[in-house]
């Protein structure tokens, strides 16, 4: 549908419903309004948007549970298994704000495509050099860092581009239909990676992971509705603005009680639930004889997994959707 914007709308355009609105996102919100601002199930756009992350969240909720039984059955270490664990967690604490100022300002679908194909290049040379039998424990924690690590920067782009996605008034219906869906996977799929477990090699879950990551990018690059404002070019961003934007970024953080609670609630609880993950499979071949490709280790993160449907809320942020549903 096409739509002119009024003379001298620059900044900010109000439509025919008296909601003012960015001049980029204007031909979508006329269009929303002709249409009684449609249901998001019905808006393709979304559904590709919708299940790009749905997908990929799938695919991490499998190598959440393979990475750290592939590390202790390589090294027989609990510190390197709680480390991979670890790292689904860490990325978001050191680059977090980082990655949020320069997503605003580089193109949104660009940066959630290459860090879609990114992590899945990362996660499937593993399986890859399992099969040619070259796999080393550093291939490994390379690996198992630099997918989170640029989810981060996928994830900071993913929340700017839904407000362009579906406009401002159905925000909260989007972040609902993504965030309960995800809710749904991150409790089903470890309980479905802990029974694969028991008939299939670990770099085999991981290997699912990596295609989920490319369906995403495929399903992502297929979008062709605006993502970032068109309107506004690309910007370098200086090593003071940078620091400017993180000390702005930590400054409303510290400065909002509530805020400041959940963040720092979100990220124990990450770090926690990494490390009971990666420490399960140590807890598992030392105190109950349960080693790495034995099929009981399978049957045990199948009901840890059910229990979580039991109490959801007491896992919360502690599986792969907290640091990374990509």
């Amino acid at each position: 549908m096409a739509s002119t914007l009024p003379h001298g709308a620059d900044t900010e355009v109000t439509t025919a419903g008296g909601r003012a609105v960015p001049p980029f996102a204007y031909t979508w919100s006329v269009a929303l309004e002709n249409a009684g601002v449609a249901r998001l199930r019905d808006d393709p756009q979304f559904r590709r948007f919708w299940l790009a992350r749905v997908v990929s969240l799938a695919g991490s909720s499998f190598t959440y549970v393979a990475l750290p039984v592939l590390i202790y059955r390589r090294t027989g270490s609990p510190l390197l298994t709680g480390v991979v664990a670890a790292f689904e967690a860490i990325p978001y604490l050191l680059l977090g704000l980082v990655a949020g100022a320069l997503a605003d300002r580089w193109d949104r679908r660009r940066v959630m495509v290459a860090a879609d194909l990114t992590s899945a290049v990362a996660l499937g040379s593993l399986p890859l050099a399992a099969l040619l039998g070259v796999l080393t424990v550093p291939h490994i924690l390379a690996a198992a860092f630099l997918s989170p690590t640029v989810f981060v920067f996928f994830d900071a782009a993913n929340f700017g581009a839904i407000p362009a996605l579906v406009g401002r008034d159905r925000i909260a219906s989007a972040n609902s239909a993504i965030w309960g869906a995800g809710t749904i996977v991150e409790i089903a799929f470890p309980v479905l990676a802990g029974a694969l477990l028991a008939v299939v090699a670990s770099t085999t879950l991981i290997a699912f992971d990596s295609l989920s990551f490319v369906a995403s990018a495929m399903l992502i690059g297929g979008v062709s509705r605006p993502l970032s404002d068109p309107a506004r070019a690309p910007a370098r961003l200086g090593a003071r603005a940078l620091a400017f934007e993180v000390r702005e970024g930590l400054r409303f953080l510290f400065g909002h009680a509530k805020v400041r609670t959940m963040s720092l609630v979100g990220a124990c609880q990450s770090l926690a639930g990494g490390a009971l993950v990666g420490q399960m499979v140590v807890w598992a071949d030392r105190s109950l004889g349960v080693g790495g490709g034995d099929v009981r280790l399978g049957v045990l993160f199948a009901a840890w997994g059910l229990e979580r449907w039991r109490h959801p809320w007491s896992c919360r942020g502690s599986s792969a959707s907290t640091a990374r549903p990509g």
